[in-house]
């Protein structure tokens, strides 16, 4: 198999539960990685042996048309940030515990004893339980919360009473990550509801994802969830 190494900054995420960050530079090659300390924040892809990595994300961005992810002269590639900041009319809130209970759904408690709240991930729309890659979009969520500190920013409450938000684990975009593993799909119909950049840089996730084959973009027949509803 061949490596690409893609090194970040900042709190972008990752494939195979790694955290990872703001900008993604030159690719590594294989042997140069082996022989070498991997830092905290790197990420690897993997391609197949007839496919090398780095040309794939490059006739991807070209081809793809994406919005927030560019190749400089020398073939590295730039990623644009998600805004840790937050955005008009967004809030804030620690919690102390996190169940989930799908890819795009948890529900949090709060130390001062409030009355708990269910959060549906902003941006992403991810398989119904009852679906293929459900069992793993739920695992992948609750890989990426892990036992990190958890920070909620949210700015609307659904007619479910359900806060629309992101879930941060750490500095981790999990709602982000969920895109980038192949655990969701990017909720386009109600992607103006998205605080900053996150629309253009989730929509350029899914299509990595699709060209790596990650998660559920290894079927080709895999339905998406809101189809999914419709019918059942």
């Amino acid at each position: 198999m061949k490596h690409l190494t893609l090194i970040a900054t900042i709190s972008l995420v990752a494939l195979s539960g790694c955290d990872s960050a703001e900008e993604v530079q030159t690719p590594v090659p294989e042997s140069t990685v082996a022989e070498q300390s991997m830092p905290d924040n790197a990420v690897e892809l993997v391609a197949p042996d007839n496919q090398d990595p780095a040309d794939l994300i490059a006739s991807a961005i070209k081809l793809g048309n994406f919005k927030t992810l560019t190749v400089t002269p020398d073939g590295d590639v730039i990623g644009k940030p998600i805004n840790p900041s937050l955005a008009d009319g967004w809030r804030r809130v620690s919690v102390s515990g996190v169940r989930v209970i799908d890819g795009d759904t948890v529900e949090v408690k709060y130390a001062d004893g409030r009355e708990s709240d269910r959060v549906r991930l902003i941006g992403i729309d991810a398989p119904e339980s009852k679906q293929k890659f459900g069992d793993v979009s739920k695992s992948t969520l609750e890989e990426c919360i892990g036992d990190k500190p958890v920070t909620i920013t949210y700015k609307e409450i659904d007619k479910y009473g359900r806060l629309l938000g992101k879930v941060f684990a750490g500095s981790t975009d999990c709602n982000y990550r969920q895109m980038v593993a192949g655990s969701a799909w990017h909720y386009k119909q109600y992607a103006n509801g998205q605080p900053n950049d996150d629309a253009d840089i989730y929509a350029d996730a899914e299509k990595v994802a699709q060209l790596l084959n990650q998660g559920l973009w290894s079927d080709i027949n895999a339905q998406e969830p809101w189809s999914f509803r419709k019918e059942n």
